[in-house]
């Protein structure tokens, strides 16, 4: 069991080794915020790593150790964002990626009311109950798990069921 549970990624279990465990346990509860022992480690260690721009889902992808060139270059646009704050102007949503990628968002919810129309003729191409299962019809609950990561799979699912036309005839095979 141990072994699975490890899936070759870990050179001992880490809920079972004393070292690890005594390691971790005497990590100050702070320090776990944040992620900030993992972000001293790469900025310590992986120093090259750590200087690449960071994707965290939102406008900022500083590197997590920027160089002064990084620091100089971002004053500016950190006063303007300071500034439009006060001022109380729109500014770029943080969560665009989540609103974007949300399949429960009004652009996803309307492209399944579109494809629901294609969903018998999607029948030639693919077994009506995984159909059914991956992409329930609108109104109906997506399976359990996290959508906004697996949402890639089930987005080309539903592109593949747009592009079906009512008179197409895809041959033999089914997935």
């Amino acid at each position: 069991m141990i072994v699975m549970q490890t899936e070759g990624a870990w050179p001992v279990a880490p809920h079972l080794d004393r070292a690890v465990l005594s390691t971790a346990g005497g990590i100050p509860f702070g320090m776990l915020a944040e992620r900030a022992v993992e972000k001293d480690i790469l900025v310590r260690y992986y120093n090259r790593l750590a200087s690449l721009p960071v994707d965290r889902n939102s406008p900022d992808t500083s590197p997590l150790d920027p160089g002064l060139r990084e620091l100089l270059a971002a004053m500016p646009r950190r006063l303007a964002r300071k500034a439009a704050g006060a001022l109380r102007l729109p500014q770029r949503e943080d969560r665009y990626y989540y609103r974007t990628f949300d399949l429960e968002g009004p652009g996803w919810r309307s492209a399944r009311m579109e494809i629901e129309a294609r969903r018998e003729a999607a029948h030639a191409l693919f077994e009506p109950d995984v159909l059914r299962e991956q992409l329930p019809a609108p109104g109906e609950p997506w399976p359990p798990g996290n959508r906004l990561r697996v949402s890639l799979g089930i987005r080309l699912l539903m592109g593949s069921v747009a592009l079906v036309s009512e008179g197409s005839s895809p041959g033999p095979a089914r997935t």
